[in-house]
């Protein structure tokens, strides 16, 4: 037995191993040489790159942003067509640029300056080693990257107040009387503030990316591309204020403030799941309709 489970795991080994040496000479020089530049950029830039993994990590609304990475890579795999890699000299040219704003950026205490050209860097890298053609092929998966960038946070005070004077609406609507004072909705249990965590910003970002990936992967068109990333957005916004009405209609039905508490937390999670099966068939429907469109006009 144990030597079965030894020549499984070795094999398990090999097989990546048989995978490099199947590689043309060009590839192997291309992603070796990316890997160790990727590697050196993340040393040298150590504090930006450290900084995106805790926001990751600390903030709920970021959680999804390290598979942005993973989900490019899938995307420049599923091409069918590459270019015989080459170096691109004139990426150095990005490369300096970019490394000045990372400076500037570092100087200055913006970390969103930091973030982007950490970003930017390793997309420089990736048309320096593998060369403009492929980079021209890639534009799609690479600009995805950004979505490692922890960004929006700066959406949070707009989407309180929209999100808190829409639920304030619903409730009247609804039959419960309620009032708004900022981002504090009273009606006849209590106080209810639309905190930070509650402005939908997680929804929103996490949103744009599943939007934006399956706009790429299976919508052609820009049009079609944007109508949907735009919809999914509008849709997220929406789900959130909702899903404030409906929580804040539950603790005034059942006359208690405090009925809300982590509950409402999973609620707001399934809600979510629910808003992206949603998005997704409708994303599956509009594939469905523009193959069907194009299948009558050939």
């Amino acid at each position: 037995m144990t030597m079965r489970l030894a020549a499984r795991a070795l094999d398990g080994f090999a097989r990546p191993f048989a995978l490099w040496r199947g590689l043309a000479p060009e590839w192997r020089r291309a992603i070796a040489g990316f890997a160790l530049y990727a590697l050196a950029l993340t040393a040298l830039a150590w504090p930006s790159a450290a900084s995106m993994a805790g926001q990751w990590v600390s903030s709920s609304s970021f959680h999804h942003a390290p598979l942005a990475a993973p989900l490019a890579l899938w995307l420049i795999l599923r091409q069918r067509e590459a270019a015989t890699p080459a170096l691109f000299p004139p990426a150095l040219i990005a490369v300096a640029l970019l490394g000045g704003l990372w400076i500037a950026g570092r100087v200055l205490g913006a970390d969103i300056a930091e973030h982007v050209a950490f970003v930017s860097l390793l997309i420089a890298g990736a048309a320096l080693f593998f060369g403009i053609a492929n980079a021209r092929n890639w534009a799609f998966p690479l600009a995805f990257l950004f979505f490692l960038v922890p960004f929006g946070a700066s959406l949070t005070p707009a989407l309180q107040q929209i999100t808190a004077a829409a639920s304030e609406a619903l409730l009247n609507l609804s039959g419960l009387p309620a009032t708004r004072s900022g981002v504090i909705i009273t009606t006849g249990a209590g106080p209810f503030e639309v905190a930070d965590s509650c402005a939908g910003l997680n929804f929103l970002l996490a949103a744009a990316m599943v939007s934006t990936l399956f706009a790429a992967a299976a919508l052609h068109g820009w049009r079609r591309r944007i109508g949907f990333v735009a919809f999914a957005l509008v849709l997220s916004v929406a789900a959130n204020i909702a899903r404030v009405a409906v929580v804040i209609a539950a603790a005034t039905i059942m006359n208690s403030a405090d009925t809300i508490g982590a509950d409402h937390i999973v609620f707001g999670w399934v809600f979510y799941a629910l808003m992206l099966f949603l998005l997704m068939l409708i994303g599956r429907r509009m594939a469905l309709a523009q193959r069907l469109s194009t299948d009558a006009s050939r």
